[in-house]
C-alpha cells in the first residue's frame, strides 16, 4: 500500500528537506508540494491526476 503524501510549508528549505526524507521510504510518495495549505484539488482522496 503506497501513502501518498503532499507537502506544505511556507519555507522552501524545510520542503526540500521534508522531500529528501520521504524520498527514501519505499510505501510513501510525494505527490506535491504547496508554499501553504490552499492544496490544489487533484490532490484529493484519489490521489494524484496523472
Amino acid at each position: 500500500m503506497i501513502i501518498w503524501v503532499v507537502i506544505a510549508d511556507e519555507r522552501s528549505a524545510v520542503r526540500d528537506v521534508l522531500r529528501m526524507m520521504l524520498d527514501g521510504e519505499p510505501d510513501i510518495e510525494v505527490v506535491g508540494q504547496a508554499a501553504d495549505e490552499r492544496v490544489p484539488p487533484e490532490y484529493g482522496r484519489n490521489g494524484p491526476q496523472a
